[in-house]
């Protein structure tokens, strides 16, 4: 009896872990690599699920293996791991998914979302939108992943582009509403002693594409005649009696010639 009660844990545990995107962009593709995904489209939104769905798979590339878009229509198995674009009125894999007819899935408008499944033991990631916008913000979400905190296996996707984890719930009345929990900063905080830039952490003194780190953020460096107290506030390099200048050869020289004096004299 414990034997078959551990190893009911064990595959409750296993379940669980499969069901959250905390590993994304596994299990969907891993090394990038896959044996069998596929994105699948609404026809009848097309042209806007192809941008939301190409957003997804830049998020993924390289990707090798066995790598499928199709539209809804051309899904008869459910038996595949699916990137699947649009709510139950614009793509007829959602509503078979989440067994629902129900369109908003309770969001309000300029929200989207983020629905990881599992059935039969593969794996599905639903990306919903109320308008283009919001589904492009969605969409967004998982191109740019290594920026948030996917631990959970449905997020909500505000008008801002924030996230925060929510549960699309589905009734006996086959209504959807939408229950955010606590958590709702999702975005990871980097630490940079520095400046971030890009996912880069830029030195204090450092110069990056013509701005300077302070120390805690880029600052532009100052065009020539402007007022400054440090060379680096200058893109010339140089700050000459409060303001920003460049030195002509002459006046390089008499710097040269002076270093060298002070140094042997």
């Amino acid at each position: 009896m414990k034997k078959i009660l551990y190893l009911f844990v064990f595959l409750l545990v296993i379940f669980l872990v499969s069901a959250s995107l905390e590993n994304y962009p596994e299990p969907f593709v891993k090394n990038h690599y896959t044996d069998d995904l596929y994105a699948v489209l609404g026809r009848s939104q097309a042209t806007n699920h192809a941008i939301a769905s190409t957003n997804v798979v830049l998020g993924l590339a390289p990707i090798n293996g066995n790598f499928n878009t199709r539209f809804e229509d051309e899904i008869s198995s459910l038996n595949h791991n699916f990137i699947v674009i649009g709510n139950p009125c614009e793509n007829t894999l959602t509503q078979r998914l989440l067994n629902t007819n129900n369109c908003n899935l309770g969001l309000t408008i300029g929200e989207g979302a983020i629905k990881h499944i599992v059935n039969n033991g593969y794996n599905s990631i639903i990306v919903i939108g109320t308008d283009k916008d919001s589904l492009i913000r969605a969409s967004l979400v998982l191109k740019n992943y290594m920026n948030y905190d996917l631990d959970g296996d449905s997020f909500i996707v505000d008008s801002s582009g924030s996230i925060r984890k929510g549960e699309l719930t589905i009734n006996a009345s086959g209504n959807v509403i939408t229950k955010p929990v606590s958590q709702t900063n999702t975005i990871k905080s980097e630490t940079c002693d520095g400046c971030l830039a890009d996912k880069t952490c830029v030195k204090k003194n450092e110069i990056v594409l013509g701005k300077y780190c302070d120390g805690s953020k880029l600052i532009e460096q100052k065009k020539d005649k402007e007022t400054c107290a440090l060379n680096i506030e200058c893109s010339s390099g140089m700050c000459l009696e409060g303001r920003c200048n460049r030195l002509s050869i002459i006046d390089r020289l008499k710097i040269w010639f002076k270093g060298l004096i002070d140094r042997f004299f």
